[in-house]
């Protein structure tokens, strides 16, 4: 079964440790869907699906969905921009673990 897009009532949300939160929206959540990741990172999610099929994207695939960790995805997209220009490695995160 599919994890599910809420939290529902009677759960303590995970973002605000208060248990009176009748949901907590998926947009809150450091998981995305490949559509969630095409709109994040405005491509076709046609685009997203074969980057994840071909590991050249940091994605994790739970039975026959794809899914993806947003503090992830933005490491990958700043290791894209930095890596082609040496002029940026000043820029670059000291420890961060590469996609190459």
């Amino acid at each position: 079964m599919p994890p599910s897009p809420r939290i529902r009532r009677g759960y303590e949300s995970p973002r605000t440790g208060n248990s009176n939160d009748a949901y907590v929206d998926r947009d809150t959540s450091d998981i995305l869907t490949i559509d969630e990741v095409a709109e994040y990172l405005r491509l076709r999610p046609q685009t997203i699906y074969k980057w994840a099929q071909e590991n050249r994207i940091p994605a994790a695939k739970f039975g026959k969905e794809w899914r993806f960790r947003r503090s992830l995805i933005d490491l990958w997209v700043d290791d894209q921009m930095l890596r082609k220009n040496p002029e940026f490695d000043r820029l670059r995160r000291p420890n961060r673990v590469s996609q190459r």
